[in-house]
C-alpha cells in the first residue's frame, strides 16, 4: 500500500479552501468532484511538502459528513492508501482485524476505481483505493 491522502470532513469546501491556501500554503490539485452515490463533494490539495489532503463536504440528506461534523469527532476522518492488489490487500487487512465500515463502491474521484473504508484495530479509519 502506498500513502495517498488525508481525508478531512468540512462544512464547506469553498470556505475551507481559504484556510488551506493561507495557512498551509496548499494548492488545489483538482476541481470540486461531486459523487452522488457516496453523498459527498471532494477537492484535493497538496502542500509544499507533497502531502495530499482531501476536503470532504456532505452532499444531500443522507451523507457521511453532516452527522460526523455535528458530533464534532472524526474531523480528520481517514488516511488513504492505494493498492494494485485491492482484493488481496482487503482480505489481508480483514485477517489482521480491520473491520469494513462501508460497502465497496466505485469512486468518481478515482476514475471509477473501487474504494472501501475500514476501521483499524487502533480505532482509526483507512480508505483503501484500487490503483
Amino acid at each position: 500500500m502506498l500513502f495517498h491522502h488525508l481525508g478531512i470532513f468540512v462544512k464547506s469546501i469553498d470556505k475551507s479552501t481559504i484556510i488551506f491556501s493561507r495557512d498551509l500554503k496548499a494548492q488545489k490539485i483538482s476541481d470540486i468532484i461531486l459523487d452522488k452515490d457516496l453523498g459527498v463533494k471532494v477537492q484535493f490539495f497538496k502542500d509544499k511538502h507533497g502531502i495530499t489532503y482531501e476536503l470532504v463536504e456532505g452532499f444531500g440528506k443522507k451523507n457521511p459528513v453532516t452527522n460526523t461534523l455535528e458530533k464534532n469527532k472524526n474531523i480528520l476522518n481517514h488516511i488513504a492508501y492505494t493498492t494494485k492488489e485491492f482484493d488481496v490487500k482487503l482480505e489481508e487487512l480483514n485477517n489482521l482485524g480491520y473491520i469494513k465500515i462501508s460497502n465497496i463502491s466505485k469512486s468518481v474521484a478515482f476514475d471509477g476505481n473501487r474504494i472501501v473504508f475500514l476501521l483499524s484495530p487502533l480505532n482509526f479509519i483507512i480508505e483503501l483505493i484500487e490503483n
